[in-house]
C-alpha cells in the first residue's frame, strides 16, 4: 500500500459490458472551499508558471530535480526519485504559503503513469542480474501510490489515502473522490494533489500525447479544501465526468449538468479547455460542439497548449485557473487583444477527448 509495505485487502473481478451499456450521470458533487493551492510546471513553482502563464508565454520543460527539491530536508529526499520528490514539493509549498494552514486528514492523489524512474531502474536491474537482483528501495517506490504515502506521513495525515490512475483523467478522479468521499460536517481539510514526470525512455512509450511532441514536459498542481455547509469564498466542484465512447449526445449531457446555455453565459466568464495532443482531433470537435450549443462567446484557453502534455496537466491547470479568478481578469495575453474582467463569474475547466469531464471554480 502506500506507507510501504505489501498486502491488499480487498480483491475485485472485473468484465466488459455486454453490449454498448447507458451511460450513468454522475451525481454532483457538493463544492469543496478553496484554502490554497500550488502548482509545479517547467517554469518553476507556482509564482514562475504564473508569472509566464499571464503573458501568454509556454511553461513547457523539465523543472531541473535540484530545485524542486532545494526547500525539502535532505534526509526526507534521500532515496527519492522525481515524481515522489515533486508531490513532496507541492505539499512543501502548500503549507509554507497557506495562511493559517491545518494538516489535511486525508490525500487524494491523481496521477497517470506513476513513479516511472522507479519503475525503469527497477526493471533494468532486475533484467541486467538475470532476474536475480534488484533495488527494493525502487520496488517500493514504483507503486503508483508510493508518492501518496510520501506526503500523507509528510503531513501526518492519518486518514484517507487514495491514488486515483486514469491517464488524462487522473485528477479528475481524485477531485472527484474527494467530493465524494470527503467527510460531511467536519472541519477537516482534505488534500487533492496531481502530478505526473517525464521520462526520457518511458514517457513517449505509455502516453500517445508526449510521443506526439518534441517538448519534455511535466508538472502537477496541489489543492488543499475543506468541506462546508454553507461554502463560502472561493470553491471547487466536480460537476461531470463521461466515457465519450457510445455517447453521441455527450456534449449535450454536459451542458444539461451546467443548467444550460443561459445559465454557463451568466456563471462562466472563461473556459479552461484540456485538449490532449493524441485526441486533439476528436477534442477539438468536442469544443467547437460546446461552443455551438452554448453559444460561449468569452476567452476560451487551450491550457496545454502553455504548460505542455503531461497525464495531470489538469491539476496544474486547475490552479491556474483558482488563480485567475482571484485576480478577476483574463490578461491580454491569454484573451487576445485586452484584459478581460470575469465581474465575479466564474471559470470552466473541461476536459476532452476519450472522456468528458468538467470542472467548476467559482466565488460562492
Amino acid at each position: 500500500n502506500s506507507f510501504g509495505f505489501g498486502g491488499n485487502n480487498a480483491s475485485v473481478v472485473i468484465r466488459s459490458i455486454k453490449g454498448n451499456g447507458n451511460p450513468v450521470l454522475l451525481k454532483k458533487t457538493a463544492p469543496l472551499e478553496v484554502i490554497g493551492c500550488e502548482c509545479i510546471t517547467g517554469a518553476g513553482g507556482t509564482t514562475s508558471t504564473l508569472n509566464r502563464f499571464l503573458k501568454g508565454e509556454t511553461c513547457y520543460g523539465v523543472f531541473p530535480i535540484a530545485d524542486l527539491s532545494e526547500n525539502l530536508p535532505p534526509r526526507l529526499i534521500r532515496r527519492l526519485k522525481r515524481l515522489p520528490q515533486m508531490a513532496l514539493a507541492l505539499a512543501d509549498s502548500l503549507q509554507k504559503n497557506t495562511v493559517s494552514f491545518q494538516p489535511p486528514s486525508s490525500v487524494f492523489w491523481g496521477t497517470g503513469w506513476g513513479a516511472l524512474s522507479e519503475t525503469y531502474d527497477f526493471l533494468t536491474k532486475l533484467f541486467e542480474s538475470n532476474e536475480k537482483f534488484t533495488s527494493p528501495t525502487d520496488f517500493i517506490g514504483s507503486v503508483h501510490n508510493a508518492a501518496a504515502g510520501q506526503v500523507a506521513m509528510y503531513l501526518k495525515s492519518k486518514g484517507t489515502n487514495i491514488t486515483t490512475t486514469g491517464g488524462d483523467y487522473s485528477f479528475e478522479q481524485a477531485l472527484l473522490s474527494a467530493g465524494l468521499l470527503h467527510p460531511v460536517n467536519t472541519d477537516e481539510t482534505v488534500l487533492v494533489l496531481g502530478a505526473d514526470e517525464h521520462h526520457t525512455k518511458l514517457s513517449g512509450l505509455f502516453d500517445g500525447s508526449v510521443s506526439k511532441t518534441h517538448k519534455k514536459s511535466d508538472g502537477g498542481g496541489a489543492l488543499l479544501l475543506k468541506r462546508s455547509d454553507a461554502p463560502k469564498g472561493l470553491c471547487i466542484s466536480s460537476c461531470f465526468y463521461e466515457r465519450a465512447e457510445h455517447h453521441p449526445d455527450i456534449i449535450q449531457a454536459l451542458i444539461h449538468s451546467l443548467g444550460n446555455p443561459e445559465q454557463i453565459d451568466r456563471k462562466f466568464g472563461a473556459l479552461l479547455v484540456g485538449i490532449p495532443a493524441s485526441l486533439r482531433e476528436c477534442g477539438e470537435k468536442q469544443v467547437r460542439e460546446f461552443l455551438k450549443q452554448t453559444r460561449f462567446d468569452k476567452p476560451v484557453i487551450d491550457y496545454r497548449k502553455y504548460i505542455g502534455e503531461y497525464a495531470s496537466a489538469s491539476a496544474a491547470a486547475a490552479v491556474l485557473g483558482i488563480k485567475l479568478l482571484q485576480m478577476n481578469r483574463i490578461p491580454a495575453g491569454l484573451s487576445g487583444e485586452r484584459d478581460i474582467d470575469l465581474n465575479g463569474k466564474g471559470v470552466l475547466l473541461i476536459g476532452t477527448g476519450t472522456y468528458v469531464t468538467a470542472i467548476e471554480i467559482f466565488q460562492s
